[in-house]
């Protein structure tokens, strides 16, 4: 595996990004025309891209942390064929080196669908073996998708 990080991404890498988060992700929160997930990309905060690719070069997983309403936040995605191997923790600890703390919303249910029909299993449970916290009082309800608040606190 090889790991890539930085700041800024080129047009190539955002629309793998792009077929990525659209494939993996629910289709409430897909994203209609790669301007519109460049756009999304564009305006975060103070990002931090860390991309993990096999050997062949092939993109299998994805993360950013970035900076909203003065905290850490991230997104992460890994490829289905890839999940359940240890990748997403692999990047959830590279996020976490030198933090104090890092935030993500989680679905929290298996209510949602994949673009191609199948049911997204909700990553609550990857992120509560990560040593998140899950904060059941702060969800997001939007018109899109019902989300609830997990954190990570570095242990002193």
């Amino acid at each position: 595996m090889k790991f890539f990080e930085s700041n800024c991404l080129n047009t190539e890498i955002k629309i793998t990004l792009y077929e990525l988060w659209n494939k993996e992700y629910p289709i409430q929160v897909r994203f209609n025309y790669f301007i519109e997930f460049e756009n999304y990309i564009n305006k975060l905060t103070s990002p931090k891209h860390i991309i993990i690719s096999n050997n062949n070069g092939e993109i299998i997983g994805w993360a950013v942390e970035f900076a909203e309403d003065n905290e850490l936040w991230l997104n992460l995605i890994i490829k289905q064929n890839f999940q359940k191997k240890g990748y997403g923790s692999i990047l959830l600890n590279k996020l976490k080196e030198n933090k104090a703390s890092i935030s993500a919303w989680v679905v929290e249910h298996n209510n949602y669908k994949l673009i191609n029909g199948k049911t997204y299993p909700s990553p609550k449970e990857f992120y509560l073996k990560n040593n998140f916290t899950l904060l059941y009082g702060i969800k997001l309800n939007d018109e899109t998708i019902s989300a609830v608040k997990m954190i990570w606190h570095k242990n002193p």
